[in-house]
C-alpha cells in the first residue's frame, strides 16, 4: 500500500506546464479513473506540447508499467531520475522494473542506488525493505511459480539484393528480388515450475519472392528442452528436430542435441556458454551436406542504463560428405570461429533501437579445383544490421530494419555482398 501512495501522490502533486494543463490534466484524470492507455496518451500528448520535466518522465514510466511495457517503463524511470528531487524515487521504481523483470541483480543495484540517494525516510525504508525482501528471498526456499507461454508472429515485405543466399552455403547467384517473410515461435511450459520444469517450443519461417521463386525458403522446427535453476545458475538440456526446404525441395532435415548454462554474475552480468551437436540429412539435390555439425558458444550480456547488450564467441566445427569431382573436393566442412555484438537502446518510451555486428572466419580442410589450379578455402565474413521498433500497444509493434553481408574469400567463385531491408508488424505475448 505505501509503495502504492508513493506513485498516486506524485501524479496528483507534479505541476503541468500552462502550455500542456489542459491534456496533463487528463492524463491525471485517466490514471486516477484506472484508464492507463488514456492516462498514457496524454501524457505523450503533454510532453509533445512542450512539456519535459522529471515529474512528466515519472508518470510516464509509472503509466508504462501500470501497462506491463517494463522497457518503456526504465526508460521513463531513468530520465526522471536525472532530476534530483525524484532521483532516489525514479531509482527504486527502475528497481521494480527490474524485480518484475526477472533481473535481480539490476534490482539490488538499482535500490541501494536508491537507498544511498534518498533525501526522506520513507524513500529511504522502501529500499531498504526491497532490498531485505531479496535478501530474504535468496536465504529462505519460496514455492517456485508456473512460468507462462510465449508467442511470437512477425510479417515483414522487403527488397533482397541477393536472394541466392537463402541456402547457408550456395554459390553467389547474385540476383535481387523483393519477398515477403512470416515468422511464427511458439514457446509453452509443459511442466514443472520456473525453477524445474519441461518446455516446448516451435518455429516455422517461411520467405517468398514476388520472382525468384528457386529461392523461396521455408523451415519448421520443434524440441523439448529440460531446464532447471539452482540458486545463480540456470542449466539445460534438450532436443529439436527441424526440416528446412529451398523451392519446395528438402534442403536438410536435421536432429539436434543441446545443453546450456547461464550464471548471474553480479553487476547485473551474466554469462552463458552453450554446446549443440546436430546430425544433418540432406535432399537428393543437395548432396555434400550429409553429416555432423557441432558448435560452442560462449556469451556475456548486461545493461548500461535503459540500455541492454551481449557480446558472443562461437566455434564451429562440421564434417559433412562433401563432393568429390574428380579433380578436388567441394567442401562442406568448415571450421568457423565468429564474434557478435548486440546493443539495444530505448529512444524513447515507445520506440527502441538496436545495433548487431559481426565477423566469421572459415577454414575448409579440403582444396577445390579452380582456375589456377587447386585451392583450400578461406572465408572472412563481415556483417552489420540495425532495426528500429515502435511499441503500438497491446503486444503489437512495428519495424524497419536493414541487414548488410559482405564475405570475402580466397576462391573467387564465393566472394559475394548481400544488402537486404524490409518493414513489418510484430506480436508479441509472454
Amino acid at each position: 500500500m505505501t509503495r502504492r501512495l508513493l506513485f498516486l501522490a506524485l501524479l496528483v502533486c507534479a505541476q503541468p506546464l500552462p502550455a500542456a494543463e489542459s491534456t496533463y490534466q487528463q492524463g491525471l484524470d485517466a490514471f486516477r479513473d484506472g484508464d492507463y492507455s488514456a492516462a498514457l496518451e496524454a501524457f505523450q500528448r503533454a510532453q509533445d506540447a512542450g512539456k519535459d520535466t522529471p515529474q512528466l518522465h515519472y508518470n510516464l514510466g509509472v503509466t508504462h508499467y501500470r501497462l506491463g511495457q517494463l522497457d518503456q517503463a526504465d526508460a521513463a524511470f531513468a530520465r526522471a531520475a536525472e532530476g534530483p528531487d525524484l532521483q532516489a524515487l525514479a531509482l527504486y521504481n527502475r528497481g521494480r522494473v527490474a524485480t518484475r523483470d526477472n533481473r535481480p541483480d539490476d534490482a539490488t543495484d538499482l535500490y541501494r542506488a536508491a537507498r544511498d540517494a534518498a533525501r526522506t525516510d520513507q524513500v529511504h525504508d522502501l529500499a531498504k525493505a526491497a532490498l531485505d525482501a531479496q535478501a530474504e528471498a535468496r536465504d529462505e526456499a519460496r514455492e517456485p511459480q508456473r512460468p507462462g507461454p510465449t508467442v511470437l508472429a512477425e510479417l515483414g515485405l522487403g527488397y533482397d539484393s541477393n536472394t541466392a543466399l537463402q541456402g547457408e552455403e550456395r554459390p553467389n547467384g547474385d540476383r535481387g528480388d523483393s519477398f515477403a517473410e512470416l515468422l511464427l515461435y511458439g514457446d509453452i511450459p509443459v511442466a514443472g515450475t520456473t525453477e524445474r520444469g519441461l518446455r516446448v517450443h516451435g518455429l516455422l519461417n517461411g520467405v517468398q519472392h514476388a520472382d525468384n521463386s528457386e529461392d523461396d525458403f521455408d523451415r519448421l522446427e520443434t524440441g523439448l528442452t529440460a531446464f532447471r535453476s539452482p540458486g545463480d545458475w540456470r542449466q539445460e538440456i534438450g532436443a529439436n528436430v527441424s526440416l528446412a526446404r529451398l523451392d519446395g525441395e528438402r534442403l536438410e532435415t536435421a536432429m539436434e542435441g543441446h545443453g546450456e548454462v547461464k550464471r548471474a554474475l553480479g553487476g547485473g552480468l551474466h554469462a552463458g556458454l552453450r554446446y549443440r551437436l546436430a546430425w544433418i540429412d540432406a535432399g537428393d539435390a543437395f548432396e555434400g551436406l550429409d553429416g555432423i555439425r557441432q558448435d560452442l558458444r560462449a556469451r556475456l550480456r548486461g545493461s548500461s542504463g535503459a540500455a541492454r547488450w551481449r557480446a558472443d564467441y562461437s566455434f564451429e566445427w562440421n564434417d559433412r560428405d562433401d563432393i568429390e569431382d574428380g579433380n578436388g573436393v567441394i567442401s562442406y566442412s568448415p571450421m568457423r570461429h565468429g564474434v557478435h555484438a548486440r546493443w539495444i537502446q530505448p529512444l524513447t518510451d515507445q520506440v527502441r533501437a538496436s545495433v548487431d555486428g559481426g565477423a566469421r572466419y572459415s577454414t575448409y580442410p579440403d582444396r577445390e579445383d579452380t582456375e589456377d589450379g587447386l585451392q583450400r578455402r578461406e572465408d572472412l565474413r563481415f556483417r552489420l544490421s540495425g532495426q528500429v521498433t515502435r511499441e503500438l500497444g497491446r503486444g503489437f509493434s512495428a519495424f524497419a530494419r536493414i541487414h548488410w553481408l559482405d564475405n570475402r574469400s580466397s576462391i573467387e567463385r564465393y566472394r559475394f555482398a548481400r544488402i537486404r531491408g524490409g518493414a513489418g508488424l510484430e506480436y508479441l505475448f509472454h
